[in-house]
């Protein structure tokens, strides 16, 4: 999307590089960068976040580019029309905009408290429920996409709020 390519354009402009692992378009936001600040200053290894096989294999792709990585920034936000399932038979919103980003910043959680002021930055939205209703975490009672998207952008909320609690001994700062 676009806060992902923008977020990730501007960080290479300031001379970091940047791991794309967005599958949806983020080769074309790695020639982008590629284009403007060389070959590298960008690098992707495109995974499905909904998916978890793919999601546990991101990592791995990282570890040959990046030993240390300084800024995770979970960007992860589809809205789908219908209540879907994952080949992993989760609804789609979910794994995309909450499960996927969650076990992905956990596999690489490592290697962002390496350094010294990690960051991780969860985007999230200002739109969102006051409270989440545990027995529709997934529309089993009611599936609205709106309302799939929203209850999804408070759990990356709660789990930014909880990490961040959990992290800050170790120095690692968590948006």
């Amino acid at each position: 999307g676009d806060i992902g390519r923008h977020s990730s354009v501007a960080r290479a402009a300031k001379g970091a590089r940047v791991m794309i692992g967005d599958i949806a378009d983020g080769k074309a936001v790695v020639d982008e960068i590629v284009k403007l600040h060389g070959a590298k200053a960008a690098a992707s290894a495109l995974f499905d976040v909904a998916d978890e096989a793919s999601v546990k294999a991101f990592p791995a792709k990282t570890m040959e580019t990046f030993g240390q990585i300084d800024v995770l920034i979970n960007n992860a936000g589809g809205i789908f029309a219908r209540r879907e399932f994952t080949a992993d038979g989760i609804e789609r919103t979910f794994a995309t905009n909450h499960l996927g980003p969650f076990l992905l910043t956990n596999l690489l959680l490592d290697r962002v408290s390496a350094g010294t002021g990690g960051r991780i930055v969860n985007v999230a939205s200002e739109s969102y429920p006051s409270k989440l209703d545990f027995g529709n975490l997934q529309g089993e009672k009611s599936y609205g996409f709106l309302n799939a998207y929203f209850r999804s952008k408070l759990e990356n909320i709660i789990f930014s709020l909880d990490l961040a609690r959990r992290l800050q001994p170790s120095g690692v700062t968590v948006n």
